[in-house]
């Protein structure tokens, strides 16, 4: 049946890749599109419940690329510019990710960028930049550079 309708949109699927996963069996889960899809026992009801959230490999992945484009190849990007950069980025994989239970992977992510940033803005200069006098790096780079936050409440 699947066949048949892939096959009108000339596609094939992957008989190799392709397989049926039971996840009421004991702790088996699927990544599947960047997503973790797993079942676990409810707190407040009998039985289970599907639990999907970012796969620890999406999170890896975004990391790496927050960390390359805030490295010491790009000290020659406007800190505005950079900041914008880093805002889209965090927009567009929040936009995707932010379904089922990713509250943690969107803190880990928001922590990584304030990191990096700061490593960056540290590494920018001869002389160590530092944010104005009574002000943390999270107050600077939140409210007056405009880092936003994706793993804030909404």
């Amino acid at each position: 049946m699947v066949d048949d309708v892939l096959g009108r949109m000339r596609l094939h699927l992957n008989q190799e890749k392709t397989h049926v996963v039971q996840l009421e069996e004991g702790r088996t889960a699927v990544d599947f599109l960047g997503f973790t899809v797993r079942r676990a026992p409810s707190r407040l009801h009998a039985g289970r419940f599907t639990v999907i959230t970012p796969s620890a490999k999406a999170v890896i992945r975004f990391q790496r690329r927050l960390t390359t484009i805030t490295g010491p190849k790009m000290c020659f990007r406007p800190t505005i510019d950079l900041v914008q950069d880093v805002n889209s980025r965090l927009r567009g994989w929040a936009g995707y990710f932010r379904y089922g239970y990713a509250s943690s992977a969107l803190r880990k992510i928001d922590r990584h960028a304030l990191i990096r940033l700061q490593q960056h803005l540290k590494r920018r200069s001869q002389r160590p930049y530092r944010p104005p006098q009574g002000v943390s790096w999270y107050q600077h780079l939140h409210e007056n550079l405009g880092l936003i936050r994706i793993g804030a409440p909404v």
